[in-house]
């Protein structure tokens, strides 16, 4: 059973784009905030709630929901947080997450997107041996 007192807290950085993943244990569910770049910010909420998996039930999944603040792109990034750490973990999980670079290239958002994976196997993993 999930049960921590003490948050995770990871920074990386690829070329000028800085992220921070923390999380933080509500009992045993999970928060999670996302943000980085030159203006962090809440752009996108996504709860994640485990369930068995629709192809192979004997196998935990989760179902997301988003909300997304007007004007933000930040949901795709929330999404595939509460996804995939519910899924993972088996407790609820809220990812809040705002991320905005100015001028953002497009080899810079598959860089910023890969860095956020690298993060969340981390997270993963730094998790599941707690």
């Amino acid at each position: 059973m999930l049960n921590r007192k003490e948050g995770l807290c990871l920074k990386k950085q690829c070329g000028r784009i800085g992220v921070e993943l923390r999380t933080v244990f509500m009992g045993d569910d999970l928060a999670v905030i996302l943000s980085g770049g030159d203006r962090p910010h809440l752009g996108a909420a996504a709860l994640g709630v485990p369930r068995p998996s629709h192809r192979d039930p004997a196998r935990q999944s989760a179902s997301v929901s988003v909300l997304t603040l007007p004007g933000h792109r930040d949901d795709e990034f929330a999404r595939r947080v509460a996804y995939r750490l519910a899924g993972v973990l088996g407790v609820p999980v809220l990812a809040a997450c705002g991320i905005h670079v100015d001028a953002l290239a497009a080899d810079e958002l598959v860089a910023l997107e890969a860095l956020v994976d690298s993060m969340l196997r981390e997270c993963e993993s730094a998790l599941e041996k707690k």
